[in-house]
């Protein structure tokens, strides 16, 4: 149970205790009056003055200005009575003194006692205190749930909700570790990047999600330039280089990939494959290229298509690809297992895929990369990046998640994991598959700017590519 769990029921026991005491007086109270004037009637009139240590309570017969005060025993209540039991319950004088109940006649003008006939009064005032301590405890601010992490022994909340466009193979270990080390509750959504995106936007302000942990810098700046996503702090901004991450400071890499072309190996060797990506629209390639055109990945290099050669030149290239009949796959797996079984020669990728079936088949597996000897948009340096949304629900938690993805940690795990570029600026070694990213001939371009992931969609409906 919480700490604002027993801090209410304590309330509430404190409560029923004033209640259950004041109660306790009155009924004791009335019982002893009941024989004290039991015996008093045997020796005197009913009509008799009453003494000056008693005082009617509402009698409904008797005036309470009048000098001479009578009433019938039934309603005479003693004075000295309520000393007997204030002396042994404290807490009762303490009430009855902060009420100004002392004077009996201030309590028969409460009214709530005029009300009722000056009945039970202290069984009213004791439900009365026990109703507003109930209220007082209730209106009380809640605190957010927290946990302790591991590391620093901080309190953090305990709870974060990842919408993920990266494969649960790829980050399912990596989330479930960060989980088991800050105690933070993790529930991920995963699906397509580009879906999730425009579920993010379709959300709106009630999106459940903390953090959108994207395949792409497209897709995210599609969702920052909706103005969804939060600025993140400087001190995680400056973990990597600035063009790795957002102008706006809102959203940012934690990994990188670099575009390649995979290729059969028993079917041809690098000498054989073009210098561009244009080389694969003249007729030797036809029937024989595969590309993946609902792919996140896919959609930022046809973004980045459009961006380093111009909207036309962009719609001509993939009108020549259709033309020379590309081969469309689900997703980047497909395209690697179709080019290493020889069902396409090759295909449009990022460089990881290859290398997860190199370490599950070995040296024997049928497919390479090759990385295009010109800078073209075949060989853009894109990231797996992050954002935290403006309306998350844990935004410490997602700061704490961000500041773990750029962790030594995290970024050996993508480095011999997942076998994807670390991108903090460290002496992290790269497995030996890895072409270094000085070594790839990449074009300039700013990753803030694949953004118009609207326009791409356009593009490829409009020339047939997504049929």
């Amino acid at each position: 149970m919480t700490i604002e769990g027993l801090m209410i029921l304590l309330a509430l026991l404190i409560a029923l205790i004033c209640g259950v005491l004041l109660c306790t007086t009155h009924q004791a109270r009335r019982q002893f009056t009941r024989r004290y004037n039991h015996k008093s009637s045997e020796r005197r009139d009913h009509n008799a003055v009453l003494q000056p240590w008693t005082f009617p309570l509402a009698a409904p017969h008797v005036s309470h200005r009048s000098p001479a005060l009578v009433a019938t025993p039934a309603h005479v209540i003693s004075l000295q009575v309520g000393s007997q039991f204030d002396s042994r319950f404290p807490i009762v004088k303490s009430v009855k003194k902060l009420l100004n109940l002392e004077e009996y006649s201030t309590l028969n003008r409460m009214p709530i006692a005029r009300l009722l006939g000056g009945r039970r009064p202290y069984l009213i005032v004791g439900l009365v205190l026990t109703l507003l301590l109930v209220v007082l405890v209730a209106c009380q601010p809640v605190a957010p749930t927290t946990s302790t992490g591991a590391a620093g022994g901080d309190t953090v909340p305990a709870k974060l909700v990842i919408y993920s466009g990266r494969n649960e193979n790829l980050i399912g270990p990596l989330i479930a570790k960060f989980s088991e080390e800050t105690g933070i509750e993790v529930e991920v959504r995963y699906g397509n990047t580009p879906e999730l995106a425009a579920t993010i936007l379709e959300e709106g302000q009630n999106s459940p999600a903390d953090v959108f942990f994207a395949q792409d810098a497209g897709s995210l700046g599609a969702v920052s330039k909706a103005g969804i996503l939060a600025p993140l702090p400087a001190d995680l901004l400056n973990d990597v280089p600035a063009y790795l991450r957002s102008d706006d400071g809102d959203w940012i890499g934690i990994s990188g990939r670099a575009r390649v072309l995979v290729y059969n190996v028993n079917e041809l060797t690098e000498a054989d494959l073009p210098d561009t990506i244009w080389g694969l629209t003249e007729e030797t390639w036809r029937n024989r290229v595969g590309w993946a055109p609902t792919n996140a990945s896919f959609h930022s290099f046809v973004t980045a298509l459009r961006i380093l050669e111009g909207e036309e030149r962009a719609r001509e290239w993939l009108e020549a690809m259709l033309a020379n009949g590309v081969q469309p796959f689900p997703n980047n797996n497909t395209i690697v297992q179709a080019a290493a079984s020889g069902e396409i020669s090759v295909g449009l990728t990022n460089h990881y895929y290859l290398y997860r079936f190199l370490a599950e088949q070995g040296e024997g597996f049928g497919a390479r990369n090759y990385y295009f000897r010109q800078p073209n948009a075949g060989s853009i340096i894109n990231i797996a990046g992050v954002g935290i949304l403006k309306t998350a629900r844990n935004p410490e938690s997602a700061r704490i998640f961000v500041e773990y993805l750029l962790s030594r940690d995290a970024q050996e795990y993508f480095a011999q994991n997942t076998f994807e570029y670390p991108l903090i600026e460290s002496d992290i070694v790269l497995p030996d598959i890895l072409v270094p990213l000085a070594e790839i001939a990449t074009p300039e371009i700013d990753l803030s700017d694949l953004a118009d992931l609207e326009g791409t969609l356009t593009l490829l409906q409009e020339v047939g590519a997504l049929e």
